[in-house]
Order: structure tokens, then C-alpha cells, then sequence
């Protein structure tokens, strides 16, 4: 993923979820507005609402991801960001390398925390995996979050953060909030991660959801001629179409609270 990360820059999660979580309950208080992709996944969305988080929704492309020009005039109103650059969902989207270092550069430059949600990163189909915008991080100021749930198992709870500076703050929240993680369960998969086993597995997965991908797509064509063509997806469970109204990408959800 190119994060250049050691062990001592990782704490363990209870999944995903629970990361982004942290990361939220950290940094974020009742009231402050929080920058997101829309449409989003759901369960983003719920969990900005419940900690009294505001919703500021960044219209978002279904190829190259968030509209950069759009961000920028946002800046004022934001007080932190979340994104998920690798594989959107529920779009697909995947943003350029040069998009993921401008957004870095932006909301470092004005001190905006960028939670990143790469959970979706290792299932690409093409030759090489897409960097994170942790890479491109020179100042600590993205919190990297990602677990197995989507590769591996998602009923083992396992994720972790990469949160840079923010790591002390996000050590007291968990020391609140959980103490530890489950230990049994993070050395078995520690144990499959240092096998080599796992890299032979999200080789086959790939595949697997290359050819579901591909049988979609066929379907959709023998069966809807005339509907629009599915756009170039690298993973199978996200669709989005290459005809976008110009009103941009339709609304997938109503989550009426706190949404600006």
C-alpha cells in the first residue's frame, strides 16, 4: 500500500468499524461537521449520526472519487474528513495516486485530521495495488484504517489504525473503551499473515470477483440492451454506470439527521 508503517505505528481494532470509531470519538465532538463521499456507505453515516457528528456530503465521482475543486471550497466549514479512496462503496471509485496527495496536502495544510478507510484496497484486479493517501502522508495527519473483514473473514473482528499523530489520543479511547483486543484471535491471524498464506488467498479472491464481476456485466448486457454500460470496475460488489445525470451521481440513501 506504500505506507512505509512499523509494528509501534498500529493499534489493533475490533474490525473496521470499530476503527473508524476511534477515529471519529478522538477526533470529533457533537456539533462539528465532518466531510464525507456521496453517496457513502451506509454504516458511515449511522455512525456520524450517532456521535452528533454534522454531515457535509462531497459530490463524487464514480471513476476518480471526490471532486477535488469542491473540497477546497468546503475547507472553511470542515473539522475533520473521511474517505474511502480505494474502491468506494458504493461506487467503485478509485482515486488517481496524484488526487489522493493533493487531498493530503490540503487538509494538512489546514489541519483538518483525514480518517482514510482502505478496507477495500487489497481486492483490486489489475496488476498492482492502489496506494493509500497514507503514503503520501509527510505530517501524521491521516488516520489509516483497514481489517480482514472484507478479504479474509469478517467474523473475526480484526482491524487496525495507523492514526500518526493522533496515536495517544486514540491509546486512551481504546484503554476506555475496550482495554485490549481480542488476543486468541489477532495471533491466529498474525500467524496466517506471516505464513504467506494470505497473499495466496486474496490471489485466488481476486479472481473469484474478477469473474463474478465479468458475469454481472454479461448478465446486465444480454438482459437490459439498452440500459447504460457498466463503467471499468476493479471490484465486483461495487457497480456505478459510465451515464451520470448531470446532476451528478444519484442520492442512494435518506439519512435526514444532521446532514448539511
Amino acid at each position: 500500500m506504500g505506507g512505509n508503517l512499523k509494528e509501534q505505528d498500529l493499534v489493533t481494532t475490533n474490525g473496521g468499524m470499530n476503527a473508524l470509531s476511534f477515529c471519529l470519538m478522538a477526533l470529533g465532538k457533537p456539533g462539528d461537521t465532518i466531510a464525507i463521499e456521496s453517496p457513502c456507505y451506509p454504516g458511515i453515516l449511522q455512525l456520524a449520526n450517532g456521535l452528533g457528528l454534522k454531515v457535509l456530503e462531497l459530490p463524487t465521482h464514480p471513476t476518480t472519487g471526490i471532486e477535488i475543486d469542491a473540497l477546497k471550497k468546503l475547507i472553511p466549514k470542515i473539522d475533520l474528513c473521511l474517505l474511502i479512496p480505494n474502491f468506494n462503496s458504493p461506487l467503485g471509485s478509485c482515486m488517481p495516486d496524484a488526487n489522493k496527495k493533493e487531498i493530503v496536502t490540503i487538509l494538512s495544510e489546514n489541519n483538518i485530521p483525514l480518517i482514510e478507510d482502505d478496507v477495500y484496497g487489497d481486492l483490486y484486479f489489475g496488476s498492482s495495488r492502489p496506494k493509500c493517501c497514507k503514503s503520501f502522508d509527510k505530517d501524521g495527519n491521516v488516520l489509516y484504517c483497514s481489517s480482514i473483514s472484507k478479504t479474509l473473514a469478517p467474523g473475526y473482528r480484526v482491524g487496525w489504525i495507523a492514526p500518526g499523530k493522533y496515536k495517544d489520543k486514540i491509546m486512551k479511547l481504546k484503554l476506555l473503551h475496550s482495554t485490549s483486543s481480542i488476543s486468541i484471535v489477532n495471533e491466529a491471524v498474525a500467524n496466517f499473515l506471516k505464513s504467506g498464506k494470505y497473499e495466496k488467498h486474496l490471489q485466488q479472491l481476486r479472481k473469484t470477483l474478477q469473474s463474478n464481476y465479468q458475469n454481472y456485466v454479461q448478465t446486465i448486457a444480454e438482459s437490459f440492451p439498452l440500459a447504460p454500460k457498466p463503467a471499468a470496475r476493479r471490484v465486483d460488489f461495487h457497480f456505478g454506470w459510465n451515464s451520470i445525470k448531470k446532476s451528478g451521481p444519484p442520492n442512494f440513501m435518506t439519512w435526514p439527521s444532521n446532514r448539511i
